[in-house]
Parts: structure tokens; sequence; C-alpha cells
């Protein structure tokens, strides 16, 4: 289980926000001013609840691109990894992940200009690319 998926954090059991923290580990990537600008944007939307500001997983999974299947709701959770990630784990390069990512090839998420893989997704891909 990954940390996000574990963690509830200061809230109560009913609500599960994650902080910028949280997505920063998770998106391996994020800066206060690329927060800002998805915030001004309305492209994430920051929750309070209490003195504390999070975001809820269906808004993180908007951000990315959309939501998931519902049969894919716990692989989800997990942290995303980068092209250089995936690289390590075939023969291709980080470049020629991102070009087959983009060209629709490899399932991915994108977090402002980064491409994002979902591990499940990303050993699915290699399955059957092999």
């Amino acid at each position: 289980m990954t940390h996000l998926a574990s963690s509830r954090h200061k809230f109560s059991k009913s609500i599960c926000l994650l902080s910028r923290a949280d997505l920063k580990r998770r998106w391996q990537c994020g800066s206060h001013a690329f927060f800002q600008r998805a915030e001004t944007d309305g492209l994430l939307i920051a929750c309070r609840y209490s003195r504390t500001v999070g975001y809820r997983w269906t808004d993180v999974w908007n951000f990315e691109g959309g939501q998931p299947e519902p049969e894919f709701f716990d692989a989800y959770h997990a942290d995303l990894i980068t092209p250089h990630d995936l690289a390590l784990m075939c023969p291709l390069q980080p470049k020629t992940l991102m070009l087959k990512a983009t060209g629709g090839e490899i399932p991915h998420r994108r977090v402002g200009r980064f491409i994002r893989f979902v591990p499940l997704e990303a050993t699915k891909w290699l399955e059957s690319w092999s």
C-alpha cells in the first residue's frame, strides 16, 4: 500500500484530502507557483477543512486527465511514475516513452506539462508489449 493510500492525515475518516506535499510526492514535481497557477486557472480545486487546505481525489484525477474506471480506483491511488522510472523497467528511452504516451500507445496521466504513468497501467502495457 502506498503512502497516499494508507494516510488519513489530520482529517476525519469521512474526508480524505491530499496536501500539496502528498501531491508533490505523487507526481514527483510541483512548486508553490505550479499549484497557484493551477488553482487560479480553476484546474485544481483546493478545499478547506478546518484550518487545513487539501485536495479531493476526484479533483486530483480530473486535473490529471479524468476519473479512473471504478475497478481501477485502488490502482489510481498509487504514486505515479515518471518516464525515467518506466524506462528502467523496459528497453526504451524516456523520450521514446513520452512520444508513445502522447501518441496514445501508452496509457498516461498529464500533470501540467509532465507525463506520468499509473504503475498498474504501465505494468499491463509492458506485459502486452513484450
